[in-house]
Parts: C-alpha cells; sequence; structure tokens
C-alpha cells in the first residue's frame, strides 16, 4: 500500500531566490533529481529480477502518467529488458457520450472503457499470442485497427498499462502478484504567499490548462467549466486507487511554478478578457447546443487562479529540459 509523500511546500521568498543564471539552472536540476531519484526506486524493482510482467500505471488527469510511463518505457529498454505499452484510452466505448445534468460529457468514469474487450487483450498478452492493438480515434468516437500495429510478449517481456483508472480492481484483478507492479502518479504540493495559496488540485488544473490551450487549441475557462467532472470522479477512485499501489510519485516540480503556471495564467487572462469583451466562445466540453454548464462558477474559479498566478514571475520554457514531465504541458 503506497502513501503520500510528505508535501512539499514552495513560498514566493524562496522561488525568487532561487532566479538567476547561476542558481535557476542548479534549482532546475534539484527538482528534476527529486523526481527521477522515485523514478529509480520504480526502475530497480523492475530490473531486480524476471517476475514483473506488467506495470500499472494510473493518476489524476495532469499528474504526468504519459511522459512518466514512456520514460520508464525507455529507461527498461535501455537496460536491456523489451519493454511495451498499452494504453486504455483505446478502449473507449464506441458508444454514443452520456452527460451531467449540466451538460459535461463523461470521459472520466471508468465505465467508459470497454472492459471486457481489454480483459480479452491482456488475457491474450499474457499467453504469448500476437494481437492486434486498437487505437481510438477521438474525433469519430471509432476504435480503428491499422495495419501492422500488432503487440506480441516474449517470454520475458514487460508490459506498461497506463490510464486514468488502471489501477482499478476491476483492471488488475486476476493477476500473480508477483508478475505485478502498481504505480500512482499524483503532484503533492503546494505555492504560499500570505493567505493566498495554490493547492495540489490547483497544480493540474494550470497543467492542464497549459496543455489544453497550447495542443488543444481549447480555452482556459472551458477546462474549469468541465473540471467539477474531473473533480467528481476523482473523489472515487483517488484513495482506493492510491492504497493499491505499491509506488507513490509525487511529480510536483517546483519550478513549474514558474514557468507553467505564468503561462497558464496568460490563458485565463485571455478567456476572461473574451467574455467582458463579450466574445467568448463555447465550451469545447459541453453538449452541443450548450454555451457552458456553470460560467459563473468556471470565471470565479479562472479569477482566484490568476490573481495567485500574477505573483508569480515568469522563466522562459526553454529552461524546461527535453526529457522532463513537465514538457507535457507547455
Amino acid at each position: 500500500m503506497a502513501k503520500l509523500s510528505e508535501l512539499h511546500v514552495y513560498s514566493l521568498e524562496f522561488l525568487e531566490a532561487q532566479l538567476g543564471s547561476s542558481r535557476f539552472p542548479r534549482f532546475v536540476d534539484q527538482e528534476e533529481n527529486k523526481f527521477r531519484e522515485q523514478s529509480n526506486l520504480v526502475l530497480q524493482d523492475v530490473l531486480a529480477g524476471d517476475t514483473v510482467r506488467f506495470i500499472f500505471i494510473s493518476g489524476p488527469t495532469s499528474s504526468g502518467k504519459t511522459t512518466f510511463t514512456n520514460r520508464l518505457m525507455d529507461s527498461i529498454n535501455r537496460q536491456g529488458k523489451v519493454a511495451h505499452l498499452l494504453s486504455l484510452d483505446d478502449y473507449y466505448y464506441e458508444t454514443p457520450i452520456s452527460y451531467d445534468e449540466m451538460g459535461r460529457p463523461d470521459f472520466e468514469s471508468i465505465d467508459t472503457l470497454e472492459l471486457d474487450l481489454l480483459h480479452d487483450h491482456l488475457a491474450c498478452l499474457a499467453r504469448g499470442e500476437e494481437l492486434a492493438i486498437p487505437r481510438f480515434d477521438f474525433v469519430h468516437r471509432k476504435r480503428i485497427y491499422e495495419p501492422g500495429r500488432t503487440l506480441q510478449l516474449a517470454e520475458k517481456d514487460i508490459l506498461l498499462i497506463e490510464g486514468l483508472h488502471a489501477l482499478s480492481w476491476r483492471i488488475t484483478h486476476g493477476f500473480p502478484e508477483e508478475s505485478v507492479i502498481k504505480i500512482f502518479l499524483m503532484p503533492h504540493g503546494q505555492f504560499m504567499h500570505d493567505k493566498r495559496t495554490l493547492s495540489s488540485t490547483d497544480i493540474r488544473k494550470l497543467r492542464r490548462i497549459s496543455r489544453d490551450v497550447s495542443k488543444r487549441g481549447s480555452t482556459a475557462l472551458s477546462t474549469l467549466d468541465y473540471w467539477p467532472a474531473i473533480a467528481r470522479e476523482e473523489d472515487n477512485f483517488i484513495g482506493p486507487y492510491l492504497e493499491a499501489a505499491d509506488y507513490y510519485i509525487n511529480t510536483v516540480i517546483g519550478y513549474e511554478f514558474l514557468v507553467v503556471a505564468p503561462y497558464a495564467n496568460e490563458a485565463l487572462k485571455k478567456s476572461l478578457g473574451d467574455y467582458m469583451a463579450g466574445v467568448l466562445r463555447p465550451s469545447d466540453n459541453i453538449k452541443e447546443g450548450l454555451f457552458y454548464a456553470d460560467l459563473n462558477r468556471a470565471i470565479k474559479d479562472a479569477r482566484r487562479l490568476s490573481k495567485v498566478c500574477e505573483m508569480l514571475p515568469q522563466v522562459a520554457s526553454s529552461v524546461v529540459p527535453p526529457d522532463s514531465l513537465l514538457q507535457e504541458f507547455i
């Protein structure tokens, strides 16, 4: 059973003290090394013998699952073992999307995944059979099988299974205990100045805003308007999945308050400005025909986050190492 590590708390005074041409690169290295050290503990466990065949990796949205999983897979392969990846995102149902009472779509619950198909595929892979692996087309809500996209596990190969619900007992049951490692990721940190704070949840909000705007063409208010749907599901699974994990990885990286947060703040100010000017476009995360689920709540949250972010100095994203988890969010 994994437990949350100590909360990493960063003050404005501390962050400002890290600025400077010689001091800041050291701060970046220190924060990245904290994360690498946690990852290396998992890698050592994987490499300790030949019993581990399946690594399940879970965590709430914007925790860095994708980057962590890819880095772990690369590290395993560099050490002479063979690792493969299976993403739960490719096992969504093709059925129409369901919506809550406010019109927010359900992309979060485990019932959106076709678990029977996933179980069949995992069983086939465990038997060493060659399998066609699907790719889910989110635009058309279709599962696609592309020629040549197959997977087969040799006797000592390792399969990494990554996704929001990868630590659900509904997915992990039936595997021999000695063949499995379970990992739960989540930032556990806080920014504090006077009475203003950014919580661990706020860290993930800012990461997701930054990613949604830069990589998905969304808006900050759209992300915040959808967040209650995210939070509702997280309330159900964070505790049980953390308890089920063998390892907890704290993915907060202190200098992100000076890189990701200011970038997200630009998106927040853009959305708020569009709202004030009467040109705010409809949410990207709402049932067709609706504008927002609860625009007033999203605006209130946006103003709160922006007010705190305004205090933070901004550092260019070029300081982020190419292999950093933060690359996922800038």
